[in-house]
């Protein structure tokens, strides 16, 4: 070989090098942001109210340190091609479990607000309790399976787009927020059939004491009406209007510039 194409080779095998120093610094950078939000949400689930579908709260326990397993040993996951690839196939199963959870959840919870289309208020506030852990789960699930797309997208090192990695999310993102319009409209029906003025906290006063009130409310209207528990009034609100979302924070970070500073050795990724 030539000493001009020598020099060709060993600049090619620099480049390669340091692209894959550099894929490897920023992935273990942001698998170190994941394994963060994961023990948030670990603590977080720890804290829901134990309700009579308990065995949510102990599959979503289950579910969320076995993804973070992947984001505790990430330095040796990302060196090695081998437990790499098997760690993206752990993440496909994992995913696949967080989907059938948030499946069950949502059936529950659109099977709940269905079957008390018409109630009375003391069942109403009722029911608003069993919606508001159901949303929680719902929550949490949608926060796992975002943090499944981010190692996926991680893991595989900028050799699939973002989009792919998010496309099960987004999908099922759109699911949930469409039973979430759902819950919308029943608090909307509630409000009408109870006679419910939301942004005045009150209720139409019913039965006797509707009665006994009803002409004295002719001539005062404020008459009529009772005051809501503002904790009952605030959930309502919540509920009404409370979308999912989530946040692509490493949409195509491989291809970005990046500042690597090296410091003893070690690899560091400068992130602005």
């Amino acid at each position: 070989m030539s000493p001009t194409a020598q020099k060709v080779a060993r600049t090619g095998e620099l480049v390669a090098n340091a692209m894959n120093v550099a894929s490897l610094v920023v992935g273990q950078y942001y698998m170190a942001e994941v394994d963060a939000k994961l023990e948030q949400l670990q603590a977080g689930v720890d804290k829901v109210i134990e309700f009579q579908e308990t065995q949510f709260k102990s599959k979503i326990l289950s579910l969320i340190p076995k993804v973070g397993r992947i984001t505790k040993f990430n330095i040796e996951i990302m060196e090695n091609d081998e437990i790499r690839q098997r760690s993206l196939d752990s993440l496909v199963r994992y995913e696949d479990e967080a989907i059938e959870l948030l499946q069950q959840v949502n059936s529950l919870l659109e099977n709940l607000i269905t079957s008390n289309f018409k109630t009375n208020y003391a069942k109403y506030k009722e029911v608003i309790f069993e919606v508001e852990k159901l949303t929680i789960f719902q929550q949490y699930l949608i926060s796992i399976m975002e943090e499944i797309a981010r190692l996926t997208y991680l893991l595989n090192r900028g050799k699939v787009s973002s989009e792919y990695c998010y496309s099960s999310l987004g999908n099922y993102l759109e699911q949930s927020n469409t039973v979430r319009d759902k819950l919308a409209q029943w608090h909307n029906n509630q409000s009408r059939q109870l006679g419910i003025q939301i942004q005045k906290s009150r209720i139409t006063k019913k039965g006797f004491e509707g009665a006994v009130f009803y002409l004295p409310g002719m001539v005062q209207n404020d008459l009529k009406y009772k005051k809501m528990n503002k904790d009952i009034v605030d959930r309502i609100k919540k509920q009404s209007v409370n979308k999912l979302h989530f946040s692509n924070t490493t949409d195509n970070v491989f291809e970005r510039e990046l500042q690597i500073l090296v410091h003893n050795g070690k690899y560091y990724y400068l992130n602005d």
